[in-house]
């Protein structure tokens, strides 16, 4: 499914190469000549070298990164097909400040970056990139480890995952022929839109407002979600909440050029409708679940023997008291258990009235899909 979505933005940068190829060679060709020559052939006197105009980049090192960014100030995504190879990277070549770069970059504040032997640094003003790839459930522990779950680096991940426990079966359903060409012709359009520069070479943003039913919606789920913030008792689970909202507007915002990418509207949208909020809100709420699903996986991955064999022996409902005495079973003291209760609330137990509990089962399923503009 990843390798569908991204195709049409591989074959728009297969063709973007195939036009950047062409054009250093003349530049080589230029620069080969001397400035008289370059002038009768119809040259500039002083070439410029081409710059490869790119949606994707892949293996890339945060310096790599900074100066394709920079010669395509649109933005750009990093597609990894292993997610779990993208952190594991962060300290490749220094302690951590990567990680803290894509922290940053998150919120498109500014980054800069000093080429090494250069007395040139590379300054963007409004950096955007987002992330995507796959990671394997038994690694997701491994995304969580060190400071990713307190800096809030896994908050700023959104999670696509199926609930199916089983193995999918082939059958006779086919997938309509025209749609890879649909697909394509949708993005194709959204890459239409110009990106227009300001005088010192930086993205002039385009407001695009909401209406008043849009807005009322917006807000009606924004106090929703802050009930819910202030309800929580788990600091990981709020974290990701208040993120929630960063992405709702985000959404909102894809929503709208979506429905104008398949409309036969020719002026880019000026203002956000009901129903794009009510998508965003819709698709913002699918990936609250899962993101909880991913919470009580990592929790329950990094429980310790007693704690594990404590909680796969309790009822998937049960009361206090009734805990405590299933603790105390396996030699688990009674506060000790309230604590493994009470700091696990929303991520491996649901309260579900005073006094009585649900366990949070994660989903079993091999494959998680992250998706997320990071």
């Amino acid at each position: 499914p990843l390798n569908f979505a991204m195709r049409p933005l591989v074959n728009a940068d297969w063709k973007n190469n195939q036009e950047y190829q062409k054009q250093f060679r003349a530049y080589q060709e230029a620069i080969a000549m001397s400035r008289k020559e370059r002038v009768n052939a119809g040259y500039d006197q002083f070439p410029k070298e081409p710059k490869r105009l790119r949606y994707l980049v892949s293996d890339v090192t945060q310096e790599g990164l900074s100066v394709i960014h920079s010669h395509n100030p649109r933005g750009l995504c990093l597609w990894v097909d292993e997610l779990a190879s993208w952190f594991k990277n962060f300290t490749r070549y220094n302690n951590g400040s990567e990680e803290q770069f894509w922290l940053s970059a998150f919120n498109g504040s500014t980054t800069m970056s000093d080429r090494k032997n250069s007395q040139n640094s590379i300054f963007i003003k409004s950096p955007f990139i987002s992330v995507v790839g796959t990671i394997q459930k038994r690694l997701l522990t491994e995304l969580a480890n060190g400071e990713r779950a307190a800096n809030g680096f896994i908050d700023r991940i959104l999670f696509a995952m199926t609930k199916t426990t089983s193995k999918p079966r082939w059958n006779e359903e086919e997938v309509r022929e025209d749609l890879d060409r649909d697909w394509e012709r949708i993005l194709n359009r959204l890459l239409s839109v110009s990106c227009n520069l300001n005088e010192n070479q930086e993205p002039q943003p385009i407001i695009i407002r909401f209406d008043n039913d849009a807005k009322k919606s917006l807000y009606a789920w924004q106090h929703y979600n802050a009930e819910l913030c202030d309800n929580e008792m788990s600091d990981n689970v709020i974290s990701f909440f208040c993120k929630l909202e960063i992405y709702v507007l985000r959404f909102c915002l894809i929503l709208r050029m979506a429905r104008w990418a398949v409309s036969d509207e020719s002026q880019s949208p000026e203002i956000i409708e009901a129903d794009d909020v009510d998508g965003a809100i819709r698709l913002t709420e699918y990936f609250r679940q899962n993101a909880l699903a991913v919470i009580t996986c990592v929790s329950e991955e990094k429980l310790n023997d007693l704690h594990r064999t404590v909680y796969d022996h309790l009822t998937d409902e049960f009361s206090t008291a009734d805990g405590i005495k299933t603790a105390e079973r396996f030699g688990m003291k009674d506060h000790t258990f309230k604590m493994f209760l009470t700091r696990n609330l929303n991520t491996l137990f649901k309260r579900i009235r005073q006094g009585w509990y649900r366990k949070m089962l994660c989903y079993s399923t091999n494959n998680v899909t992250a998706d997320g503009e990071v």
